[in-house]
């Protein structure tokens, strides 16, 4: 928990805090499908004021969790 609150107070805007906290909070359920989801819904709510940024950063780092992955 200490190492979350460092990581949130280092952001110097608001945006990147929030950013940091929801990181915290939902990225230790990650690979499942809920979790996914609910970041990316909360990621939104920062990010709703520019949503052609808010698209690409999903398609970045989110989008992989959500696609059945391929058999080799």
């Amino acid at each position: 928990m200490l190492k979350l609150a460092k990581k949130v107070l280092r952001r110097k805007t608001w945006r990147g805090r929030a950013n940091a906290l929801i990181d915290g909070v939902f990225h230790r359920g990650f690979p499942d499908p809920v979790y996914v989801a609910l970041d990316t819904c909360a990621h939104f709510l920062v990010e709703v004021d520019d949503p052609k940024r808010f698209a690409e950063k999903f398609a970045r780092y989110n989008l992989k969790y959500l696609l059945p992955r391929r058999r080799r």
